[in-house]
């Protein structure tokens, strides 16, 4: 197990309420007709407006396309964002994760589209 001094655990604060503000972001923009790369894309674009990058892009072999795992509905984890288009009733989970000066956070939630059932 890896202990951080106090100025580590500030830049993990710091950057956890960024990411906080991020998917929070990301959640208003789940709406019926959106589709799941266009979230994506929102969050690779704020991710770097915040002065991170995404953990999860380009990371493994292969390297993950995407900033965000979209996951919609029976997908279980780490699904690819694509041309789906959220419908009202879906269970969507977004798992989005951020380097900041240099440690890294994530975090995930999930939202139903719409009324749900």
């Amino acid at each position: 197990m890896m202990l951080r001094n106090s100025e580590e655990l500030e830049i993990l604060k710091i950057g956890g309420k960024k990411l906080r503000v991020i998917l929070r972001q990301l959640v208003v923009a789940a709406k019926p007709g959106a589709t799941t790369l266009a979230i994506d894309q929102l969050a690779e674009k704020l991710i770097k407006e915040a002065g991170g990058t995404s953990s999860f892009k380009n990371y493994g072999t292969p390297p993950f396309p995407a900033a965000i795992c979209a996951s919609v509905n029976n997908e279980v984890v780490h699904g690819i964002p694509g041309a789906y288009q959220l419908k009202v009733g879906d269970i969507f989970t977004i798992d989005i994760g951020m380097w900041y000066q240099g440690l890294c956070t994530d975090t995930a939630i999930t939202v139903g589209v719409g009324k749900v059932s």
